[in-house]
């Protein structure tokens, strides 16, 4: 967690996760200076808005536009520059110019999980010239690919001084080659501003960071022409020499924003909406992959995978339907793998902030990696197998980071003569069948009696004729399991499920699981749980056993059994909110209208017909009952606090 903005304002740093949409419906946040000092203001004023509404082709500011605004500056040498070149040459020349250095040529890497206002504080402007840069991503540098506009490939190479690891990148079909003389009148436009010359100039500033840079790779069919490649220049942090006027802003840069607006809402609406994380021919398909297309679903990239979002259901249908019969879902995308070996569980316990060695062979729990901070690395499920076997399930957007951990501490411990190796179960998927109805369906595919197995249970056995692991457990707070079998048996044992259900049970997407997570009040790494975050400020004190409080021994262990001694700073609670949704980045604020926190989670409940969000507060304002103002779209909205989970679970336990 970073705290900035101000005594008392609490802002949060998180990773890219799989579930929040990003949709912010607006313009592009705006930046003034003053005494020295870059501040920034929430929006421009109601005649830009009428403006945008009246004018401009009716758009939603996205994160991706956002960037793609931010970057457009720094291609003309940050604000100042940008300010000057289109006040000397007008909008259209200062396009033009970008034209021709090619920065359209690729598609641009773009993070979605921070809100406009939070991106720009930390990417463009600090709060001041000695204001402490943003704690670092401890993650190695991203290398991802992206799509050109002709269908070329290129990887972004993503310096950690980016403080995120960008995930979505949006195709902009001649976004800036496409603006020309329609931009005429809002030259004229733009002219008619009183121009106020750039204050409190700093010079002597610091050098940038690295740039980022766009380097060709070859794709199969033929390698990319060497003037494809692209260097994005500039740096993606704040640096005095970019304090400007909030006047300058509205006349200039906003027209420039303003822009590329336009030019993206009038080309192809596909090209424009097909976001990805990676290439569409990079993306790893999961061996359901065709059964998911012959069934009707929705593709999306989500972390490296094409995966179904929704079938022929709504995410709304889906989600109710889990409740009252069952859901079948692919989660293949995550990443399962043994550790084995006499010392399995003295390695692990030094990782994880669980009483592994208190686990009765056969039961397992969920647990949090943690780094040297206190942290959360990643959460996952782990179960004891047998005294020298645990099998692990890891997210599926955390598996480099997770293995990457793993390994450079199984290094260290074998080198002390520790017995432990691992291995990763890339020959097996994972499907996972929710619901009521989820005992009942399974018990025609297996002779062994379900009913002996409780939540949180461990057990291999056979599954349609095949050796599987069977875990009673899963992400939707109804009773279900998770099945590991052999991938080429993975079909098979979807369609007969499918088909012993007589109909009940639907293949279910994304969509559906981030709703049904949401309301049994689970974490979304990413979203709810960081590597700022702790176990405690996460409220899952409850995992850490009586003798790790003990004893300790796991990385982290000090920061986190001062908090359950002296109590977090922060908490995470569950919210029921009036107005529109309250998404992730949403401010929290007391009933005085003082910054207490920010919402991490939040949505529609299909199955309570009303708004429901998590997020974080100071202790102190965390009680139930506790009145709130949420802040969406810059207005507030009343909420109060309530205990998780939203829906009651319906866990099988004895």
């Amino acid at each position: 967690m970073k705290r900035g903005g101000g005594e008392g304002k609490i802002t949060i740093t998180r990773s890219p996760s799989s579930a929040d949409n990003g949709r912010n419906e607006g313009l592009p946040a705006m930046a003034s200076g003053s005494s020295g000092k870059s501040s920034v203001t929430e929006r421009p004023t109601k005649m830009v808005r009428s403006y945008v509404r009246s004018k401009a082709p009716r758009l939603r500011w996205t994160d991706d536009l956002h960037r793609c605004f931010v970057l457009a500056v720094e291609r003309l040498g940050g604000a100042e520059n940008a300010i000057e070149a289109a006040r000397r040459n007008g909008t259209a020349q200062v396009i033009s110019s970008l034209r021709s250095e090619k920065f359209p040529a690729a598609a641009l890497a773009v993070s979605r999980r921070q809100s406009r206002l939070q991106k720009l504080k930390e990417m463009l402007l600090h709060q001041s010239q000695d204001a402490p840069a943003a704690p670092p991503l401890h993650r190695r540098p991203a290398e991802l690919t992206v799509a050109c506009h002709d269908q070329r490939s290129v990887a972004v190479h993503v310096p950690e001084q980016m403080g995120k690891r960008p995930h979505s990148f949006i195709l902009f079909k001649d976004l800036l080659s496409s603006c020309n003389a329609r931009e005429t009148g809002g030259q004229k436009r733009m002219k008619s501003f009183k121009w106020i010359g750039v204050k409190n100039f700093q010079h002597g500033d610091p050098p940038p960071p690295k740039s980022v840079a766009l380097e060709p790779v070859p794709k199969l069919g033929g390698a990319m022409a060497a003037e494809d490649s692209l260097t994005v220049e500039g740096s993606l942090h704040s640096h005095p020499r970019n304090n400007f006027s909030s006047k300058n802003m509205r006349g200039v840069l906003w027209q420039l924003g303003q822009s590329i607006t336009r030019r993206l809402a009038q080309a192809d609406k596909k090209v424009a909406a097909r976001r990805c994380f990676t290439a569409e021919s990079d993306l790893k398909k999961t061996v359901l992959y065709d059964f998911h297309i012959a069934n009707g679903a929705k593709m999306v990239p989500f972390c490296g995978w094409s995966m179904p979002i929704q079938y022929k259901d709504s995410i709304m249908d889906s989600t109710v339907n889990c409740r009252e019969n069952g859901s079948l879902f692919d989660v293949s995308h995550m990443c399962g793998l043994s550790l084995k070996g006499k010392d399995c569980i003295t390695f692990l316990e030094k990782l994880v902030i669980a009483d592994v060695a208190g686990l009765v062979p056969g039961t397992g729990t969920l647990t949090v990696f943690t780094n040297e901070k206190g942290g959360a690395i990643d959460d996952s499920v782990i179960t004891k197998v047998k005294d020298d076997h645990i099998y692990i399930v890891v997210n599926a957007g955390c598996r480099d980071k997770d293995l990457a951990h793993i390994e450079e501490h199984m290094k260290s411990f074998k080198a002390k003569g520790g017995d432990v190796s691992w291995h990763i179960h890339d020959e097996r998927s994972l499907l996972a069948l929710q619901g009521p109805l989820a005992a009942p369906v399974l018990q025609h595919s297996t002779k062994d009696d379900l009913s002996k197995i409780y939540f949180g249970d461990f057990r291999m056995l056979d599954i349609n004729g095949v050796p599987c692991y069977l875990t009673r457990t899963g992400y939707t707070g109804e009773d279900g399991f998770e099945i590991s079998v052999p991938s080429e048996h993975a079909v098979e044992l979807a369609k007969t499920i499918l088909e012993k259900s007589e109909g009940k049970v639907r293949l279910t997407g994304l969509g559906a699981r981030d709703s049904l997570r949401l309301e049994a009040g689970l974490c979304l790494y990413g979203n709810d749980m960081e590597q700022h975050i702790s176990p405690i400020e996460a409220g899952l004190t409850w995992a850490i056993g009586k003798r790790r409080r003990a004893e300790g021994g796991f990385l982290g262990a000090e920061v986190i059994l001062k908090q359950i001694e002296e109590g977090p700073a922060i908490r995470r609670v569950g919210f029921f909110s009036s107005g529109p949704p309250a998404r992730s980045h949403s401010e929290i604020q007391n009933e005085k209208g003082e910054n207490i926190g920010e919402i991490t989670s939040g949505g529609f409940s299909p199955c309570l017909k009303k708004n429901i969000a998590m997020g974080y507060v100071k202790s102190g304002t965390h009680k139930a009952g506790t009145k709130v103002k949420i802040i969406v779209r810059g207005k507030p909205y009343d909420g109060v606090i309530t205990k998780m989970p939203f829906v009651p679970t319906k866990y099988y336990k004895p």
